[in-house]
Protein backbone atom coordinates (compact mmCIF):
# COMPACT_ATOMS: atom_id res chain seq x y z
CA UNK A 1 0.00 0.00 0.00
CA UNK A 2 2.85 2.35 0.81
CA UNK A 3 4.42 1.78 -2.61
CA UNK A 4 1.16 2.68 -4.33
CA UNK A 5 0.91 5.89 -2.32
CA UNK A 6 4.50 6.82 -3.21
CA UNK A 7 3.86 6.00 -6.88
CA UNK A 8 0.73 8.18 -6.94
CA UNK A 9 2.53 11.03 -5.18
CA UNK A 10 5.40 10.90 -7.69
CA UNK A 11 2.95 10.88 -10.60
CA UNK A 12 1.16 13.94 -9.25
CA UNK A 13 4.48 15.69 -8.63
CA UNK A 14 5.66 15.03 -12.18
CA UNK A 15 2.34 16.19 -13.63
CA UNK A 16 2.39 19.35 -11.53
CA UNK A 17 5.98 20.19 -12.46
CA UNK A 18 5.21 19.72 -16.17
CA UNK A 19 2.28 22.11 -15.97
CA UNK A 20 4.28 24.69 -14.01
CA UNK A 21 7.27 24.50 -16.35
CA UNK A 22 5.15 24.94 -19.45
CA UNK A 23 5.04 21.25 -20.27
CA UNK A 24 1.52 21.63 -21.61
CA UNK A 25 1.27 22.90 -25.15
CA UNK A 26 -0.41 26.30 -25.38
CA UNK A 27 -3.44 26.81 -27.58
CA UNK A 28 -3.58 29.44 -30.34
CA UNK A 29 -5.07 32.16 -28.08
CA UNK A 30 -2.42 31.45 -25.43
CA UNK A 31 0.28 31.73 -28.08
CA UNK A 32 -0.99 35.14 -29.22
CA UNK A 33 -1.22 36.32 -25.60
CA UNK A 34 2.36 35.15 -24.95
CA UNK A 35 3.46 36.90 -28.14
CA UNK A 36 2.05 40.22 -26.94
CA UNK A 37 3.65 39.78 -23.53
CA UNK A 38 7.02 39.20 -25.19
CA UNK A 39 6.33 42.13 -27.54
CA UNK A 40 5.61 44.49 -24.63
CA UNK A 41 8.82 43.35 -22.94
CA UNK A 42 10.94 43.56 -26.11
CA UNK A 43 11.90 39.87 -25.83
CA UNK A 44 13.20 39.29 -29.34
CA UNK A 45 14.33 35.69 -28.86
CA UNK A 46 10.92 34.70 -27.50
CA UNK A 47 9.17 36.44 -30.38
CA UNK A 48 11.50 34.81 -32.89
CA UNK A 49 10.52 31.37 -31.63
CA UNK A 50 6.79 32.14 -31.89
CA UNK A 51 6.57 33.36 -35.47
CA UNK A 52 7.02 31.81 -38.90
CA UNK A 53 6.15 32.26 -42.57
CA UNK A 54 5.26 35.70 -43.94
CA UNK A 55 4.91 37.14 -40.43
CA UNK A 56 8.56 36.31 -39.68
CA UNK A 57 9.81 37.25 -43.14
CA UNK A 58 8.44 40.80 -42.85
CA UNK A 59 10.31 41.26 -39.54
CA UNK A 60 13.46 39.26 -40.25
CA UNK A 61 15.83 42.20 -40.74
CA UNK A 62 14.46 44.06 -37.71
CA UNK A 63 14.70 40.98 -35.50
CA UNK A 64 18.13 39.86 -36.63
CA UNK A 65 19.99 43.12 -37.29
CA UNK A 66 18.38 46.04 -35.46
CA UNK A 67 19.73 46.35 -31.92
CA UNK A 68 17.16 49.06 -31.14
CA UNK A 69 14.18 46.88 -32.06
CA UNK A 70 13.42 45.72 -28.47
CA UNK A 71 13.09 49.35 -27.31
CA UNK A 72 10.90 50.15 -30.31
CA UNK A 73 8.57 47.27 -29.46
CA UNK A 74 8.29 48.33 -25.81
CA UNK A 75 7.40 51.91 -26.80
CA UNK A 76 4.96 50.82 -29.50
CA UNK A 77 2.74 48.98 -27.00
CA UNK A 78 3.22 51.35 -24.07
CA UNK A 79 -0.21 51.95 -22.52
CA UNK A 80 -1.94 49.73 -25.09
CA UNK A 81 -4.51 47.20 -23.90
CA UNK A 82 -4.81 43.92 -25.78
CA UNK A 83 -7.86 41.63 -25.61
CA UNK A 84 -8.42 38.39 -27.46
CA UNK A 85 -11.98 38.51 -28.72
CA UNK A 86 -12.29 35.27 -30.68
CA UNK A 87 -10.50 32.08 -31.62
CA UNK A 88 -11.49 29.71 -34.43
CA UNK A 89 -9.59 26.48 -35.04
CA UNK A 90 -9.97 24.76 -38.42
CA UNK A 91 -11.69 21.37 -38.40
CA UNK A 92 -8.44 19.55 -39.18
CA UNK A 93 -6.75 21.28 -36.21
CA UNK A 94 -3.78 22.50 -38.24
CA UNK A 95 -4.56 26.22 -38.34
CA UNK A 96 -6.43 28.82 -36.33
CA UNK A 97 -7.55 32.41 -36.54
CA UNK A 98 -7.28 34.57 -33.40
CA UNK A 99 -8.85 38.04 -33.40
CA UNK A 100 -7.27 40.61 -31.11
CA UNK A 101 -8.65 44.03 -30.14
CA UNK A 102 -6.05 46.72 -29.57
CA UNK A 103 -7.14 49.71 -27.50
CA UNK A 104 -4.70 52.60 -27.70
CA UNK A 105 -4.16 55.17 -24.93
CA UNK A 106 -5.84 57.86 -27.09
CA UNK A 107 -9.06 55.80 -27.16
CA UNK A 108 -8.71 54.58 -30.73
CA UNK A 109 -9.08 50.87 -31.32
CA UNK A 110 -8.76 48.31 -34.09
CA UNK A 111 -8.93 44.55 -34.49
CA UNK A 112 -6.21 42.35 -35.94
CA UNK A 113 -6.57 38.74 -37.05
CA UNK A 114 -3.64 36.41 -36.52
CA UNK A 115 -3.38 33.25 -38.59
CA UNK A 116 -1.58 30.49 -36.70
CA UNK A 117 -0.25 27.16 -37.93
CA UNK A 118 0.27 24.12 -35.75
CA UNK A 119 3.71 22.57 -36.04
CA UNK A 120 4.59 18.88 -36.07
CA UNK A 121 5.57 19.20 -32.40
CA UNK A 122 2.07 20.48 -31.53
CA UNK A 123 3.07 24.08 -30.88
CA UNK A 124 1.24 26.99 -32.48
CA UNK A 125 3.17 29.68 -34.35
CA UNK A 126 1.94 32.96 -35.74
CA UNK A 127 2.03 32.61 -39.52
CA UNK A 128 0.48 35.88 -40.67
CA UNK A 129 -1.67 38.84 -39.61
CA UNK A 130 -4.19 41.21 -41.16
CA UNK A 131 -6.52 43.96 -40.10
CA UNK A 132 -9.94 42.55 -39.30
CA UNK A 133 -12.76 43.72 -41.56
Amino acid sequence: MRRIAIFLFMGMLIGWSSAVSGGEIAGPADTVQQFFTAYKNGEIQTIKGMITGPFYNRRKTLIEKNSGYPDFLRKQLEGVEIAIISTAIEDDGSSALVTVRRLNPDGSAFNTEFLLKKGDDGTWKIFDERLAQ
